[in-house]
């Protein structure tokens, strides 16, 4: 029997002890996710197929939305699968744009893949826009991210500049690489930590490691006066398949082994 979105809404009050902002999606892109709190009220999206899944499902997807483990990623993972072709209904084409002016985000991922990962690893990459406003002073920048529910790399448009070493872009690339390589643990307070000693050593088996650090170190302060005025990316449309794993350990994943 379908689920309404309010009963839905407080069964994760109830289980997050919060109130909870409930918002039900049609979209090929976003599944399943949890936002930054706002306040005490803590935010979800939920694809419609959830509405009407089985009652083991919806526990998962309660106890991913409390706590991801490979338990509760499994069940959903299984469930998104078989519910592919309602998922495909809304598909849209998504925009991947991995060729800036001057540098090919595919071809640097492929590349990696092959040369740390033995071409195992299921991600896509893109630019993302700019976050910075026009002349705006930067104190911080994030050089990329990984969308664990789209599995998309985004990188920052800055490093797509022609003075940006080529090393330091594959360096960004890779770090991005390994979050979607590892699975995200939680400590005994039970905070996801995405940087554990087995990240940080495995991303110093990229072997220009110590050269992109101390590049960035010497480059810092140019690089953010550089992200207050990127130009605009051209338009370079790649439309590709996307998968929606939710599971934190890929089952086809390979940790990057030190390149001969």
């Amino acid at each position: 029997m379908p689920i309404t979105p309010l009963s839905l809404a407080e069964r994760l009050r109830r289980a997050l002890g919060r109130p909870v902002e409930l918002k039900v999606v049609r979209t090929s892109t976003t599944v399943l996710r949890r936002l930054p709190a706002r306040g005490a009220m803590a935010r979800v999206r939920v694809h419609e197929i959830f509405l009407d899944a089985p009652g083991n499902v919806l526990d998962a997807v309660v106890s991913w939305i409390q706590r991801p483990t490979d338990s509760n990623g499994h069940a959903i993972d299984r469930f998104v699968r078989e519910r592919g072709d309602d998922i495909d209904a809304c598909r849209r084409v998504p925009r991947l744009r991995s060729r800036g002016r001057h540098r090919d985000l595919r071809r640097i991922l492929d590349e990696l893949n092959q040369r740390y990962f033995a071409n195992a690893l299921r991600c896509e990459i893109t630019f993302s826009r700019p976050t910075a406003a026009s002349g705006r002073r930067v104190r911080s920048l994030q050089y990329g991210v990984f969308d664990p529910i789209t599995r998309v790399v985004r990188i920052h448009p800055v490093l797509d500049l022609p003075w940006i070493p080529h090393f330091f872009v594959e360096y960004i690339v890779y770090h991005e690489m390994l979050h979607a390589a590892l699975p995200v643990r939680a400590d005994e307070d039970g905070k996801r930590r995405h940087h554990t000693a087995e990240f940080r050593a495995l991303e110093r088996r990229f072997l220009s490691y110590r050269d992109a650090v101390a590049w960035e170190k010497k480059s810092l302060p140019k690089i953010l006066r550089a992200a207050t005025r990127v130009p605009a990316l051209p338009r370079h449309p790649l439309p590709r398949q996307l998968d929606f794993p939710f599971a934190l350990t890929p089952v086809d994943t390979i940790l990057p082994r030190a390149p001969r």
